[in-house]
């Protein structure tokens, strides 16, 4: 079996294993959401299914916005609470500067989280990532409850830019906003979320440091949660969930839709690493292409090259006549063979002299018979080295003359 075979039967039996010990490992286990988007059509811990289910029944009208964010008018946005939190692309300056136009002009925006530096920079805000441990939220109650990794802190007036479309930077839009006051703290006093009033006209805003206050997780925290969507609920009853950023687009090839699959979930990964294991494998077994060829062309040699070397080599030992005996006896054994001649017929050590002195008279050609008598004039003893390369040479002639 070849090497490249043996490497796909192998490859194939380790993926199948793995598979079986995947299958094996979740049988009877519960389903576990490995997607860590903040999309409100996901139920898993990170999903924000449960707030947009909270709206809908509570008799308020849930929209789940699956195009550019440019393409959301005044007219449909404004009156309602446009989420966008923890996105997993990051929305563009554009998108940032259509966000504060919808804002003025009568919208409510809740936005933060990771990923979403630009809107919470516009707002005056920047994200504290904490690395060693989690900070606890505190409850209206001061009750701690589940803890965040990050947190907001302030920024100066000069740091609140956007990048320009030619490179540099330019100034952030003016939120139509009054006041603000910090909704939520942790124990050590830092700002977690924070309510920005709106002016008369514009909408209010809300800027969370941490999508955990309002995923499906989060909101298990009944006073959070009461507290939290209350708030929301007293702002607005209709929101619109900004899923373009968390590729949720309106459709989109199915490549791309398996890339991205396979690039989030485990079994994906599992795909890609077997995918480069093989690669590897078939690059390292591919050093020779096809079967072995010799590099030099060996040719069979031909019956009388054997017998001139033959002849060469008595000669070259002393035997002149041994060596023109020789070569007659194999001119005769191959000459009887194409003639249909049997072995048993050709015997004897002797015999090649009187077929010799016969040969001239079968043949009828003159040409033929002229060279089956130079050959006879070497049977006679006592030859010489020159005598025996001639007596070759005349063998090959008359073959080549009676075999054609």
């Amino acid at each position: 079996m070849r090497l490249r075979a043996e490497l796909a039967i192998g490859l194939g039996a380790f993926a199948a294993l793995i598979l079986l010990a995947v299958a094996a490992g979740r049988r009877g286990a519960g389903e576990f959401s490995t997607d860590l988007r903040t999309s409100s059509f996901l139920a898993g811990p990170t999903g924000t299914q449960a707030l947009a289910e909270v709206f809908e029944r509570s008799g308020g009208q849930v929209t789940r916005w699956r195009q550019r964010l440019s393409r959301l008018d005044t007219a449909r946005a404004r009156g309602t609470l446009i989420v966008v939190v923890q996105p997993l692309t990051e929305p563009t300056a554009d998108d940032v500067n259509h966000l504060f136009e919808l804002q003025s002009a009568g919208a409510h925006l809740l936005v933060g989280g990771t990923n979403n530096e630009l809107l919470l920079r516009c707002l005056g805000y920047t994200l504290d990532y904490r690395v060693t441990d989690s900070a606890g939220v505190v409850a209206p109650s001061g009750v701690v409850r589940s803890g965040v990794w990050t947190t907001l802190s302030l920024l100066p007036d000069t740091a609140r830019t956007l990048p320009a479309e030619m490179g540099g930077r330019q100034p952030c839009p003016s939120a139509a906003v009054a006041t603000s006051r910090p909704m939520l703290r942790t124990q050590d006093d830092s700002v977690v979320a924070v309510h920005f009033d709106g002016t008369e006209g514009g909408g209010s805003i809300i800027a969370l440091s941490s999508a955990t206050l309002i995923t499906n997780a989060g909101l298990r925290a009944p006073e959070l949660a009461e507290r939290f969507v209350g708030e929301l609920r007293a702002i607005t009853p209709h929101v619109i969930f900004d899923e373009y950023h968390q590729q949720q687009g309106d459709g989109g090839a199915m490549g791309r839709v398996a890339l991205a699959w396979s690039t989030r979930s485990p079994v994906g990964w599992m795909i890609w690493q077997l995918a480069g294991a093989g690669l590897l494998a078939f690059l390292a077994g591919s050093i020779r292409f096809g079967p072995v060829r010799q590099a030099i062309p060996r040719e069979r040699r031909s019956p009388l090259e054997h017998v001139k070397a033959l002849a060469t080599a008595l000669g070259a030992a002393g035997g002149h006549d041994a060596a023109i005996a020789a070569t007659i006896r194999g001119l005769r054994r191959r000459l009887g063979a194409a003639s249909g001649e049997s072995r048993r017929q050709i015997v004897g050590r002797d015999t090649w002299r009187r077929w010799l002195e016969e040969l001239p008279v079968r043949l009828r050609d003159p040409s033929q018979r002229a060279l089956a008598e130079r050959l006879g004039r070497f049977a006679a003893p006592g030859q010489t080295d020159a005598a025996v390369r001639l007596a070759a040479h005349t063998v090959e002639d008359v073959w080549e003359a009676l075999h054609h």
